[in-house]
């Protein structure tokens, strides 16, 4: 206890940029509200964890650290703090990479903030890109541990950053690619800086080591990535491939990633397709024109379908829109975040570059403006992460400019789609210089004429911004856009819009301009400087980043009501409650979602299959509801009065509206009945004859059927060779369902059978291309029936344990798992000896 208040006493700013996200992601703290996060679901049903997890750990493919503490705390909880976990872990990791540069504390906390929170990477938040947030940190710490490894002579530092580098690849498989490759770099470039300055010990000789701790990292990389690189080989190319396929014969106007044909890629010559696999992958390219986001948030709006402030940019465009024909030519735009980086950090990036370029650093020998003082090591790697980071915008500008060609034609790198996403390498970049810049700044190695041109510098731009935002009413670049968005009345709202913008430059600016003055003044309070820079830089993230951060009330959808309590309470099965709908096939997504939630399945699943069965079983409603295991039916109630009451029971009577459902007593023309069906066919059952034949045959016979007996028509292929009309009359034997799957921790259903003839086991399982069934633990044949949610399974004589489910491979967990514990004890025990040599020191 006592080393841990020494550890909090030392190093308590640590805290700084978690407890500031915490604040700005206040909103999100309720136990039902969440970030809307469409591309990632926040819920998945409460009951499921464990099922949840144990799917996760039966893919072919690396487990996280996130992975696991997402199973082990509440979904719900969980939801609320990843995203908060995921940008604080971020905030750390880049701060220990700027620390092991040398740079003093409250500089690295700056950089590692302007890393965190950079515009493009934090308000992906608002689209659900969880598995980027996942990324972050493990990018981050790679390049930390490089440098830690590379400087320290340090192999524990060598296995960390391989095994970081390894979680980059698992989350973020495409962008991945691009900053291991980049991280390959660094560490090159800082072995050849730290070769040519004076080593701490010469006995720890650099270059046999590096090689050595390169092998190191190399192997780790191996070990702990290799089930994800196997996926990304097996399955995610192939599954990439399906999408470019899928998208290329997509009609242009059902969005951005579309494609330039409206017919499939199937017979067409390869320049036509190597050309629509162009335009799928060059979507989401960076207009050039928009880097003025870089110091001027949302000046382009906040987010298509913002109407307060809509996004008017080209990021997300279609490459076959066409303003003459707009709404037949695919999307106007598309975009749900900023590619803000802040005018604070840019402008300390440039400083650095300036100092860098003019004063020198090479190998840390030449002086700067003292003869007799060394250039910081902070300072040697300016001139690399300056060009990796102009390097990452000119490719990010995609299709819009000539060098993503050349990216493109890399293997593997046609497959990466959104050019954009290379903005998180700029991010990094900046993030490092500007820390860098505000160190320099601080400094006592930096003239005070080096300052004094800064300050003159900053205040320009300040002044260069203020008078485009009077100008900006009249910009033409607003008039021509108007046209496209809905006509003058726009002019006015856009024009405040750019203008509230602007003034994050020219606040952030003269900031950097006032405190390059007072520390050239050698003010009394110019300690001051760097702390008053990191609580704008926080100020600047939380109102640029504030539109980004709205939530949703998922109560209606996540909490029982009294339908699904009702629906529970009431059911006779010992598994899956399921409820038919008729007259209301477009529910409310709320309400829809509350029945997945609370373990109640909707039959039939579409619209077609609903025709379907209704049209096999001859409008009969309540047959269609007996034959794909609907307990349940819920109608309107003025149609509920044809249905006869000797075959369903009246339970209540609900109004359904947009946001809630109520109970009533008395029915009103709006109101939905709820009846639970007799009869009803269990999820497994035995029977003498069965056809796998066309839908209306099959469902009009198991319509007709006794309870045990389902009659075959011989219309097509039949398990049993009689082809009678006709079956017993006496049972054909006993079914135990012992467990269903996704119920109670179990990923597969176990039935046990027992019958003194041949049958068939029919069980209510809609058929899965990945689905697997066992008979006594051999894998067995199964017989499907065309829109019936049916299998069936031919069984001898006898007992049998008949298993259905999901194949599944444990494997993966137990290579994976292990790996994970032994990591992260690793870098426990490598962050507690840091932590005693004197991590964190200036």
């Amino acid at each position: 206890m006592n080393r841990v208040k020494s550890f909090l006493g030392s190093h308590w700013h640590l805290l700084v940029w978690p407890l500031f996200c915490a604040v700005i992601m206040l909103p999100a703290a309720g136990y039902y509200t969440a970030f809307p996060s469409p591309d990632s679901p926040p819920f998945f049903p409460a009951h499921s964890r464990w099922i949840t997890f144990l799917e996760a750990i039966s893919r072919t493919d690396s487990v996280g650290l996130f992975d696991v503490i997402r199973f082990i705390m509440p979904q719900l909880v969980w939801t609320d703090l990843y995203y908060w976990l995921a940008t604080s872990a971020t905030a750390l990791a880049g701060y220990w990479l700027m620390r092991e540069r040398d740079v003093p504390k409250v500089p690295a906390l700056f950089g590692g903030g302007a890393l965190a929170f950079a515009g493009y990477s934090f308000t992906l938040l608002s689209a659900g890109h969880r598995a980027y947030f996942a990324m972050m940190p493990y990018e981050a710490f790679t390049f930390a541990a490089l440098t830690c490894a590379i400087r320290r002579r340090d192999f524990a530092a060598y296995a960390l950053a391989g095994a970081s580098a390894a979680w980059t690849f698992h989350f973020g498989p495409d962008v991945a690619a691009s900053l291991l490759f980049v991280a390959a770099l660094y560490a090159l470039w800082t072995a050849c800086v730290e070769s040519r300055r004076p080593s701490p010990d010469r006995k720890r000789g650099l270059w046999p080591r590096f090689l050595g701790g390169c092998a190191i990292a190399g192997l780790s990389f191996a070990i702990v990535a290799g089930p994800a690189i196997f996926s990304v080989l097996t399955n995610t190319l192939a599954w990439r491939k399906a999408q470019i396929a899928e998208s290329s014969g997509s009609v242009l106007t059902k969005g951005p990633d579309d494609g330039a044909a409206a017919s499939a890629t199937e017979g067409k010559p390869s320049a036509a397709k190597d050309d629509e696999q162009w335009i799928f992958a060059t979507n989401w390219s960076l207009p050039p024109e928009e880097i003025v986001e870089f110091v001027a948030p949302s000046i382009y709006g906040t987010w298509t379908g913002d109407m307060k402030a809509p996004y008017w940019g080209r990021l997300g465009r279609s490459a076959s829109w066409d303003p003459k024909r707009p709404s037949q030519s695919g999307f106007f735009n598309f975009r749900q975040h900023i590619v803000y980086l802040g005018a604070i950090p840019v402008a300390l990036a440039l400083f650095a570059l300036a100092m860098a370029l003019t004063r020198g650093t090479g190998n840390g020998e030449r002086g700067t403006g003292n003869g007799e003082r060394k250039a910081p090591f902070y300072m040697t790697d300016v001139p690399f992460w300056a060009g990796v980071g102009l390097v990452a915008l000119l490719l990010a500008f995609g299709r819009y400019a000539p060098f993503y060609r050349f990216f493109y034609s890399i293997p593997y790198m046609s497959y990466m789609r959104a050019p954009v996403k290379l903005m998180r390498v700029v991010e990094l970049a900046v993030a490092v210089l500007s820390g860098s810049g505000l160190a320099m700044l601080c400094s006592r190695e930096c003239p005070a004429k080096a300052r004094r041109a800064f300050c003159v510098a900053a205040a320009a731009g300040a002044v260069a911004c203020a008078f485009y935002a009077v100008s900006i009413n009249g910009s033409k670049s607003f008039a021509s856009i108007l046209a496209t968005l809905g006509g003058q009345s726009l002019m006015r709202p856009m024009a405040i819009h750019a203008i509230r913008s602007l003034w994050h430059p020219i606040i952030g600016l003269s900031l950097v301009s006032a405190a390059a003055f007072a520390l050239a003044k050698g003010a009394p309070r110019a300690w001051l400087a760097a702390p008053a820079l990191l609580a704008a830089l926080a100020i600047d993230i939380a109102v640029s980043t504030r539109p980004f951060l709205f939530t949703k009330d998922y109560t209606s959808q996540y909490k029982p009501n009294v339908l699904t309590e009702t629906i529970l309470a009431e059911r006779e099965r010992p598994y899956v409650a399921s409820v038919t709908f008729l007259g209301a096939p477009q529910l409310p997504e709320w309400f829809t979602s509350s029945l997945s939630m609370n373990r109640i399945r909707r039959h039939p699943y579409n619209e077609v299959d609903h025709n379907g069965f209704l049209a096999a079983t001859r409008g009969d409603v309540l047959g269609m509801c007996r034959i794909t295991g609907s307990e349940f039916l819920a109608l309107p109630a003025s149609m509920s009065r044809s249905i006869d009451r000797k075959k369903a029971d009246h339970v209540l009577f609900f109004n359904l509206g947009t946001a809630g459902l109520t109970v009533v007593k008395t029915p009103s023309k709006n109101s939905f009945e709820l009846l639970r069906v007799k009869d009803v066919l269990p999820y497994c059952g035995l029977y003498r004859k069965w056809t796998d034949a066309t839908a209306d045959g099959w469902m009009r016979h198991v319509a007709s059927a006794s309870a045990d007996t389902l009659v075959c028509d011989g219309a097509g292929p039949c398990p049993n060779d009689d082809q009678s009309d006709s079956g017993p009359a006496h049972p054909v034997g006993t079914t135990r369902l012992l467990s269903h799957r996704g119920i109670d921790g179990t990923l597969l259903s176990h039935v046990e059978t027992d019958s003194e003839f041949e049958t068939i086991l029919l069980l209510l399982e809609r058929p899965n291309k990945d689905d697997v069934a066992t008979v006594d633990g051999v894998e067995a044949p199964v017989f499907k029936a065309g829109y019936a949610p049916y299998v069936g399974l031919r069984l001898p004589p006898g007992r049998h344990v008949v298993t259905y489910g999901r194949r599944h491979s444990y494997l993966p967990a137990f290579y994976t798992i292990p790996v994970l514990v032994i990591v992260m004890a690793f870098a426990v025990r490598f962050a507690v000896r840091r932590s005693r040599e004197g991590f964190g020191e200036e």
